[in-house]
């Protein structure tokens, strides 16, 4: 069995950054602590890599294969599970990001950006 990574990155809107990935030990580390506080916006890793090997998280902006526009990568808290949404769309469930290594549809996914640093890719 595959071992799941858990792990995060975050926005740091007072400095329009975005953090390198941390896990959950950086942020009990007490030492680590201060660099954490100041984050508007954390987002899990989906523990999926795009045809690229880019990490995909919460928050990125996807395109490929299945979708016809961009879409936003987010947790769906009754499904539990990572979606695909935009919100130009009617249906906000476009599809599940889960999707199996050897899926066909995962070899043309694709991070364009992500929702901070690139809104203008979700018209």
């Amino acid at each position: 069995m595959k071992q799941r990574i858990i792990k995060f990155r975050a926005w740091d809107r007072a400095n329009n950054t975005m953090t390198m990935p941390f896990n959950l030990e950086d942020i009990r580390d007490e030492e680590h602590q201060a660099n954490y506080e100041n984050f508007d916006y954390i987002m899990q890793y989906t523990g999926l890599k795009d045809k690229n090997g880019k990490e995909i998280y919460e928050g990125d902006i996807m395109m490929g294969f299945f979708l016809k526009e961009p879409m936003e990568v987010y947790y769906d808290n009754k499904l539990c599970a990572f979606q695909l949404r935009n919100k130009n769309t009617l249906c906000w469930r476009q599809g599940l990001i889960f999707i199996k290594d050897e899926d066909e549809r995962k070899k043309d996914l694709k991070v364009i950006g992500n929702i901070y640093e690139n809104k203008d890719l979700l018209k």
